[in-house]
């Protein structure tokens, strides 16, 4: 996972870098951004969550589920956003 959004972010910043006059006013390109924003956050909740598995917490199972879902539908976003963000420039 930690690859897959080095190189989303990656991209992103090259994206923007090539085209800044296109991209620093695209709400797409903004709203994939914050896509990613908030996938690197959940990502780091659930990294938290999976440490306190690890040391005993049973309860977390239900965060830890719960974050993998969105991690998925985030990254199923990131992808749509980046289609629609190739088919608006």
């Amino acid at each position: 996972m930690v690859g897959g959004l080095a190189l989303t972010f990656a991209s992103g910043t090259l994206l923007l870098l090539a085209e800044v006059g296109t991209f620093a006013t695209s709400i797409v390109f903004w709203i994939k951004m914050g896509l990613v924003a908030l996938l690197l956050g959940n990502g780091y909740g659930r990294l938290r969550c999976e440490i306190a598995l690890r040391r005993g917490g049973v309860a977390r199972w239900g965060w830890f589920r719960r974050a993998s879902i969105a991690s998925l539908a985030l990254w199923f976003l990131i992808v749509l956003f980046g289609t629609l963000l190739h088919s608006t420039t």
